[in-house]
Formats: structure tokens, C-alpha cells, sequence
């Protein structure tokens, strides 16, 4: 791997980029965000860095840090930076986040098309920042299909309006999706680390704990659609004593980086246990296990779940395995989440077996026969005609789908009680000091607060900060918080 990804930098760092949208196309592990790094940077211009989760934005921001420390800003709803200049004001210090004025700055692609598209003044603070800098679009294969059009035509216009390159970086582009220019240095070359075999009969959650059981020879990951289907996996898994680690929305943003952390220090100590997780592993957290179990989903997600096998070739090949869960009712998983055309263009293009070395051509299929079989203009169309028309009263566009409804604030250490205090005291300031506390201590209580579908009725519920309070019992060691035993459908 090492000779990979020095292949890829020394390719980057020769490359000379033409056209205004541009992408770096590699294999999973190989070393593109240190790529992409540096070829935006030699344009000398302002960068900003964008992923598709928030996991992730912080995973980059420590590496983009490390290499020009104090120079890199972290943006997302859950950051408020003090970068120690006693002499800014909390107003100066939270306009200079809010405008971007840094000189690299980690974001979510929420945020950079929000500023792009949003007549809201929060976000349109960074329009100006936008302008003349290089923007990277990291695993842009994570844009949902649906709203590929709208971001093809936004990003087009942005980047001769504004003077702004565009940098996609994936395993694999959408065709839709496809850059002016490419640079590809390991086409050809990529790593063949994995073996995918897919079953296509439908199992239980308890029935596929079974098989996690019988296969349990050293570490796996087995990532579910849902999270209900992870709970109930998890919960056979610890009743028959196989060590477990957990992960999904429900456990804290604060609780999931230090499960992450412990996990690569278990997998670097060569411990034996089960991470069962739904997709916010997915799309480059940095774990490697020699073997991979999957929920059938979407092809790309299976390939990135498959990034998170073998990833570092120390194995002559990992084991990935692709099932069906289905639950009591009518659907599987897979189409409660992502709807039955997906799932039946996914059948359409999965083989029996396949290997790393197929999921080029098998991407392409795939991205072929979605754009064939659904339209993918029409879900654009109404935005565009609003943003030509101005008419941003009626704008309404989100890369996320409908969130859940309810906040519950965990209580889980004397920190976060700290910070509630001090958030109920920034409420009740006044003058030019109120908005940047507000928001300084409100991110710090949003890494320990999970968002769920069902309302907690039984938590108290605070109307000033709209928030359900609760207490550490009420948060499960393995779990995180634990909603209600008879949900249809609980997202990951």
C-alpha cells in the first residue's frame, strides 16, 4: 500500500490541472486526502475541504491540522474554535468562523451548497470566501443520486461565476457526476485486498447473529441498515458472550470518537470482538478488519463497507459477506431505508462473487442503470427554476433527507452538565456577547445529544434549549440511547 500511495502523490504533485471541475480517482486507502491536499494547495489559493459526514470532517480536520497547524478551521454545527488570541472578541472570533476566513477550512458538503444555494444570511457569510479558492468534494460518490443534477449544474455555474477549481476525489464518480479531467495514476494498478460472496435469501437479525457466532474466529465488522436490526444483533451477540463494540446515531458524537479510538487500539492489540454498526462507519473511517459482514445496500455502500476490510494489506485477501435482513413485515431493510428501486437496481448489478479488482466496472454498471431507470432530473428541476427565478422564499434544498424530530441530551458526565449550565446562562446574557456563547456552549452540548424519530415522553423536556434531558441510567453501556422496543423502522 505504501507503494501506492507514494504512486499517487508523486502523480498529484506532477499533475497539472485544467478546467474548472476537476477530480483525483482512487481506491479506498490509497492516500487521497493527503492527494488532494496538496494539489489544491499548489494553486496557492484558500481551500476548502468538503466530506459527507461529520465523523469524517473530524478525522481530516487532525490530519489537515497537522500539517499546517492553526491554519485549518473545523465548520460544523457541533464546533465552536478558540484558537487562544485573548484579543479577539467571541463576536470577531465566531464572524471569522462563520465567513470562512481561514486559509483551509473542513467542512460538510451540506454547508458548501447551502452557501451556494441558501438565501439565509448564516450562510451566505461565506459566499465571499467561496470565491477564488479551490473546493474539494471528498467520496463525492456520496451525494445522493437523486440531487446529482442540482449539484452538477450549482457547482458548473459556481466555478465560472465565482473563479472556484472544484476537486472530486472517490474510488469511482457517478457518470453524471464526471469531472472535465481526471487524474487516474492506479488504473490498472489498484489493489486487489478483497473477496465479496453475496447469499440472496433473506435472514433475521437473530439469524445472522448466528452466523456472526459460528464465523467468529477473529475480528469482524458487520454493518446494518437500520438500527433497530443492529440493536437486536447486538444484543444476541452479548448474550452468548462474544465481546461487542457498537456504533450508530444513538451513542454520542463525543461516545463514537472514543469507540473509534478504542477500536483501533483493540484491532492494533490483535483483540478478538464484533463491531456491529450501521452506515456511519462508512466512507472513510479509518478501521481495518479482516472480515466484513453487510446488510444488502446500495452497491456503493457496499464497496465502502468492503474499505473497511483488508484496508492496509496486510492480508492476502479479506472476506467480505453480503446478506438480506428482513425483519417481521412485508420489506427488508434495505428498502425501508433506501426504497425498492435501489434495491432492485443493486440485484440487478451484484454478482454471486466478485473482488477488488471488479468494483470499477461493476460501480459503472451501476451508476449506468440508476441513471436509466429513475429520473434524476426532476427532483433538480423546482430548485433551479427558484434559484434562476430568485425566488428564494420557495427555496428548499437539503442533501439530507428528513432528520429525526427529537434531541435528547445524555447526561452522562459532570462535563456536559457543565456545559448545559453554562448554555442556560449564555440564553439569558444579553448584548453583542450573547450570540457567540450561545453557540460556543451549544456545540459543546450537541456532542453528547442523539437525535431520534420517537418522541421520549417519558424524559423531561426542556422548551428553552428544545431539548429532552436524559439521565446516564437511561443510556445503555453498549447501545447508546435506547428509544422504544417495537419501532418499524429506526435509521441508522
Amino acid at each position: 500500500m505504501k507503494d501506492l500511495r507514494d504512486a499517487l502523490f508523486e502523480a498529484v504533485k506532477k499533475w497539472d490541472a485544467r478546467g474548472d471541475v476537476v477530480g483525483i480517482i482512487s481506491p479506498t486507502g490509497t492516500g487521497k486526502t493527503l492527494a488532494g491536499i496538496l494539489a489544491a494547495v499548489k494553486e496557492g489559493r484558500r481551500v476548502i475541504y468538503t466530506l459527507p459526514f461529520i465523523s469524517i470532517v473530524e478525522q481530516t480536520f487532525d490530519v489537515a491540522n497537522s500539517i499546517f497547524p492553526g491554519k485549518v478551521l473545523k465548520f460544523h454545527h457541533m464546533t465552536y474554535p478558540d484558537d487562544g488570541d485573548e484579543s479577539k472578541s467571541p463576536e470577531d472570533l465566531l464572524l471569522m468562523v462563520e465567513s470562512w476566513d481561514y486559509p483551509m477550512v473542513v467542512t460538510t458538503f451540506e454547508s458548501l451548497l447551502s452557501s451556494l444555494l441558501s438565501h439565509k444570511n448564516a450562510d451566505l457569510k461565506r459566499l465571499h470566501s467561496l470565491c477564488g479558492s479551490v473546493v474539494i468534494l471528498d467520496e463525492v460518490q456520496a451525494i445522493p443520486a437523486e440531487k446529482w443534477y442540482v449539484v452538477k449544474e450549482a457547482l458548473d455555474v459556481a466555478s465560472k461565476a465565482l473563479d472556484i477549481h472544484f476537486i472530486f476525489m472517490s474510488a469511482t464518480v457517478p457518470k453524471l457526476l464526471t469531472p472535465s479531467e481526471v487524474c487516474d495514476p492506479l488504473r490498472g494498478r489498484e489493489p486487489n485486498r478483497v473477496r465479496v460472496s453475496f447469499e440472496n435469501r433473506t435472514l433475521s437479525p437473530e439469524e445472522l447473529a448466528e452466523e456472526l457466532r459460528e464465523n467468529f474466529k477473529n475480528s469482524v465488522m458487520v454493518e446494518l441498515n437500520t438500527i433497530s436490526s443492529a440493536e437486536r444483533v447486538a444484543d444476541e451477540l452479548v448474550d452468548h458472550r462474544i465481546p461487542v463494540e457498537f456504533l450508530s446515531t444513538h451513542v454520542t458524537p463525543y461516545d463514537r470518537k472514543l469507540r473509534i479510538d478504542r477500536m483501533k487500539e483493540r484491532l492494533r492489540r490483535g483483540d478478538k470482538f464484533i463491531l456491529v454498526t450501521t452506515q456511519v462507519v462508512e466512507a472513510g473511517v479509518d478501521l481495518d478488519f479482516p472480515m466484513v459482514y453487510r446488510d444488502l445496500g446500495p452497491l456503493d455502500s457496499i464497496i465502502q463497507a468492503a474499505g473497511r476490510c483488508n484496508r492496509n494489506f496486510y492480508l492476502e485477501k479479506g472476506e467480505v459477506r453480503v446478506r438480506r435482513v428482513k425483519r417481521e413485515g412485508g420489506r427488508t431493510d434495505f428498502s425501508l431505508v433506501y426504497g425498492n428501486l435501489t434495491e432492485e437496481v443493486t440485484l440487478r448489478v451484484i454478482r454471486n462473487e466478485f473482488e477488488e479488482k471488479d468494483f470499477r466496472g461493476m460501480l459503472d454498471q451501476y451508476y449506468k442503470e440508476l441513471e436509466s431507470t429513475r429520473d434524476l432530473t426532476h427532483h433538480s428541476e423546482e430548485v433551479i427554476r427558484t434559484v434562476r427565478d430568485l425566488d428564494y422564499d420557495k427555496m428548499n434544498f437539503s442533501l439530507i433527507a428528513e432528520e429525526p424530530k427529537y434531541s435528547v441530551l445524555i447526561l452522562e458526565s459532570s462535563e456536559v452538565r457543565d456545559s448545559l449550565e453554562e448554555l442556560s446562562k449564555a440564553l439569558a446574557t444579553t448584548g453583542y456577547e450573547r450570540r457567540p456563547l450561545i453557540r460556543k456552549w451549544r456545540a459543546k452540548v450537541e456532542e453528547f445529544t442523539v437525535k431520534v424519530w420517537e418522541e421520549p415522553k417519558d424524559l423531561e423536556f426542556d422548551e428553552k434549549l428544545n431539548l429532552y434531558i436524559s439521565p446516564r441510567d437511561k443510556y445503555h453501556e453498549t447501545k447508546g440511547f435506547v428509544v422504544g422496543e417495537n419501532q418499524e423502522l429506526l435509521l441508522w
